[in-house]
C-alpha cells in the first residue's frame, strides 16, 4: 500500500513514519523540512521537500491513503492565528480536494481531545459528542473536522478522524509535562508541579502511531465512514498518579514537589476517552 504522510517530522509523525516503514508500507512524505539523517537511504520512503502552498496533484499519484498530521499551534509550540488557519484548516481541505482528483481511497486526519471542551467527572468524551473547543488550536481543529467530514462525503472519499488524548514519549516537544518530568528525572533534580488532581487519559506515542497505521491498513469492508474515533486508552488517571508512576519507572533520585505551582486557567479537570468504537 502506498501512503502519503504529512507532519512526518513532528512528535506523532516521526513515530507514525517509523511504524509505516516497519509495517511494510511505501511512504511518500510531504514536508517543509529536509529529510532527517535517520530516514535517509531507506528504500520505502520518498521524501518531497516543499512548502504546503506548493503541493502539486502529481505528488498524490498512485497513493492509496493519506495520513495528515500537519498542524500548527500544538502546545507548547506557538503559532499565529493565520498560521493555524492555513495549516489546520485550509491545507487539509486543499489536500482532500487533490486526493479526489487522484482517486485516493482514504483520508485520515487527527485532532485533539480539547475539541470536546470541559467534561464533568466520569463523563467520557464520546466521538460524536457536541464539540466545545478549549483554545484557538482546538477550535481550528474542530473547524477542520466539520469541513473535511462534509467535503469527503461529497467527494466520495473514506474519511477517518482521530482525536488524540494525552500522548507522551521521547522526542516530545520541550516544555510539555512529561518532557519536563523526564529531564528532571534524568538529571537528578526535583520536579515541581500542580496538585495533580487533573484527570487525564495518557497514551504512549508508539501506541498512537500503531492505531493510525492499523486504521490505514483496514480493508474497505471493515470500516464505515465517516469513522470518528478517539486515540486514547479509556483509562482515567490523575496527573499526580501518572507523575509518581513515571518518576518511579525512570528511577528518579529527586523529589516530586506536588502542589508547588498553580494550575493553568481554563484547564479542564477531567478529560478521558471513550474508546468503545476504536478498531484495533
Amino acid at each position: 500500500m502506498n501512503v502519503l504522510l504529512t507532519g512526518a517530522t513532528g512528535f506523532i509523525g516521526r513515530y507514525t513514519l517509523n511504524q509505516l516503514i516497519h509495517s511494510g508500507f511505501k511512504v511518500r512524505v510531504v514536508s517543509r523540512k529536509k529529510i532527517p539523517n535517520n530516514f535517509q537511504n531507506i528504500k520505502n520512503i520518498e521524501w518531497i521537500n516543499c512548502e504546503f502552498s506548493g503541493l502539486k496533484d502529481s505528488y498524490l499519484r498512485n497513493i492509496d491513503s493519506i495520513i495528515n498530521l500537519a498542524a500548527a499551534g500544538v502546545s507548547p509550540k506557538k503559532a499565529t492565528l493565520e498560521e493555524m488557519i492555513e495549516i489546520n484548516i485550509n491545507f487539509p481541505i486543499r489536500l482532500l480536494m487533490m486526493a479526489s482528483k487522484k482517486n485516493v481511497k482514504r483520508f485520515i486526519s487527527v485532532g485533539t481531545c480539547y475539541e470536546y471542551g470541559h467534561k464533568e467527572k466520569n463523563n467520557l468524551c464520546k466521538p460524536y459528542d457536541r464539540l466545545d473547543p478549549i483554545g484557538i488550536y482546538a477550535a481550528t481543529k474542530a473547524s477542520s473536522f466539520f469541513a473535511l467530514k462534509q467535503l469527503s462525503s461529497e467527494l466520495g472519499i473514506d474519511f477517518c478522524y482521530g482525536r488524540i488524548f494525552n500522548a507522551y514519549g521521547k522526542s516530545e516537544e520541550n516544555n510539555t509535562f512529561w518532557q519536563l518530568l523526564y529531564k528532571s528525572a534524568k538529571s537528578g533534580t526535583d520536579f515541581s508541579m500542580t496538585t495533580g488532581e487533573q484527570v487525564r487519559d495518557f497514551i504512549h506515542v508508539e501506541n498512537v502511531a500503531k492505531i493510525l497505521v492499523k486504521i490505514c491498513a483496514l480493508s474497505d469492508e471493515k470500516i464505515i465512514t465517516p469513522y470518528i474515533f478517539n486515540i486514547g486508552t479509556g483509562k482515567a488517571q490523575k496527573l499526580k498518579d501518572f507523575a509518581f508512576k513515571e518518576w518511579s519507572f525512570l528511577k528518579a533520585k529527586g523529589k516530586l514537589n506536588i502542589g508547588a505551582i498553580s494550575q493553568r486557567k481554563n484547564e479542564p479537570q477531567y478529560i478521558v476517552a471513550d474508546v468503545s468504537n476504536l478498531i484495533y
